[in-house]
């Protein structure tokens, strides 16, 4: 009795309305994908270029900052232009898994294979799964800065 209960309970079979309702979504999700990977693209590349910018912008606008060393200047600008390339990967690779899921379950669908179907349902959960992540460390770290300006 018990060794039926677990293989009925987890097949699921795609019907015919499923696969249309998967197929549009994977079009959404494959869409938004490129649209993020391209935009993250053009950012790093904007931001890799602004950082030799924002040098010469100090230099001109800011010539003393108040004392500060021209050269602390450059560390900084160098460290947080590298900061903001490695947190662009990180959302890179996030919407990389989104479109390994798109493509996937499409693919799955369309040949009708469910272990191709299955994979690019483990992206989506890989995708759900740090995007939870992120939203719990920006809850965290809003918390804690709310916290901050309270106390000061």
């Amino acid at each position: 009795m018990d060794q039926n209960t677990s293989g009925s309970l987890f097949e699921l079979h795609v019907d015919s309305e499923a696969a249309r309702q998967f197929r549009d979504g994977t079009k959404w999700a494959r869409f938004i994908a490129i649209f993020y990977l391209v935009a993250i693209l053009l950012a790093a590349v904007l931001i890799t270029f602004a950082g030799a910018s924002l040098k010469i912008w100090f230099e001109t606008y800011v010539p003393s900052m108040g004392g500060v060393d021209m050269s602390a200047m450059d560390e900084l600008g160098s460290i947080l232009v590298i900061i903001v390339i490695v947190i662009m990967a990180i959302f890179g690779f996030i919407y990389i898994l989104l479109y390994r899921f798109a493509t996937l379950v499409r693919k799955g669908i369309e040949q009708s294979n469910q272990e191709v179907f299955n994979d690019g349902l483990k992206y989506l959960k890989y995708y759900c799964i740090i995007n939870g992540v992120i939203a719990l460390l920006g809850i965290v770290f809003t918390f804690i800065g709310t916290i901050t300006e309270l106390l000061t």
